[in-house]
């Protein structure tokens, strides 16, 4: 019983050094570029405000009102989540291939509990895909990138 605790923690502790480690490999790849050469093809940290100003406005009945004129994937994470940290090179990969095509932002639950609440964000990672019609759905968990990109074009390019 000892053992298998041991072993699944090793496992744990190995799937976030390596999501990590990718990470800041990216980084030092990215080091040379400038802001604007990154700005369609990595994801973008959203403030409350800028959730606000980019993506919806809260409707005095409790739905949204979506802005976004492409469709867009919004990342829910917390620094503290280790299977955040593991999706977390998933969906900056989908931001370079479908740059472009798709905006994709990120949202810490921590810094931004008024809109995780709003949408009923009680597990994370959480995935929201919003269409430029307005329409909008939510996926929950960690997705591998098979998965992530299915999700991706069935429900934001169909």
């Amino acid at each position: 019983m000892i053992i298998r605790k041991i072993f699944y923690l090793s496992v744990a502790t190995l799937l976030m050094m390596t999501a990590c480690n990718s990470k800041q490999a990216e980084n030092v790849q990215n080091n040379g570029q400038t802001e604007t050469d990154n700005a369609s093809s990595e994801p973008q940290k959203l403030s409350e405000q800028d959730f606000a100003n980019k993506i919806a406005d809260k409707n005095p009945n409790g739905g949204w009102t979506f802005k976004v004129k492409k469709p867009t994937l919004i990342d829910f994470f917390a620094t503290w989540c280790g299977p955040c940290k593991m999706m977390s090179p998933n969906v900056d990969a989908m931001a370079k291939k479908y740059g472009g095509k798709i905006e994709v932002y990120k949202i810490d639950v921590d810094e931004c509990e008024n809109i995780a609440r709003d949408f009923g964000i009680v597990s994370i990672p959480t995935l929201l895909f919003i269409t430029p019609d307005g329409k909008a759905s939510l996926s929950h968990g960690y997705e591998e990138m098979d998965d992530l990109e299915s999700d991706i074009n069935s429900k934001l390019l169909r």
